[in-house]
């Protein structure tokens, strides 16, 4: 493997298998919080490659690493509290550690990791949008410009 890029490729490549049936793997190994060793979906396989490759990037480019068994999980937390401090949005910093973990996995299944080099307590609380985009004390003021257009709506 020449560069960090082709190496990512390789095993997102390798474990990606479109059509297998997902949910058997899933009932013979029960437990939340397990990675499936492959990929089904061609979304999720273009996304966690994408966010592993950007994640190789940042730790060539930081560390100057050229394998994939190079990365430590030292490595793999400085890249995200660097961009946790770069204020990137607690959903996406999620999906890049799925990707992360992902790619550690692949490589423990190809043997170039002993294990997975993304802490376990490595994590990253979704978010959801709030329920109203405005505060309450708003409401009257809306009611009012919604009744000015059109008094049947208010």
């Amino acid at each position: 493997m020449s560069s960090l890029i082709d190496q990512v490729a390789h095993l997102f490549e390798k474990n990606h298998r479109p059509g297998t049936a997902r949910h058997a793997w899933r009932k013979a190994n029960p437990g939340v919080g397990r990675l499936c060793p492959f990929t089904v979906s061609w979304a999720s396989y273009h996304r966690y490659r994408q966010g592993a490759i950007h994640i190789a990037l940042w730790l060539r480019d930081r560390y100057h690493i050229r394998q994939i068994r190079a990365i430590t999980p030292a490595m793999i937390v400085a890249y995200f509290d660097a961009r946790r401090a770069a204020g990137i949005r607690p959903n996406t910093i999620a999906t890049e550690i799925t990707s992360a973990r992902r790619l550690g996995l692949y490589a423990v299944l190809e043997r170039w990791q002993r294990v997975n080099f993304v802490p376990d307590d490595l994590t990253a609380a979704r978010t959801s949008a709030p329920r109203y985009a405005y505060p309450q004390e708003y409401a009257p003021q809306i009611v009012a410009h919604v009744a000015a257009r059109d008094p049947l709506a208010a």
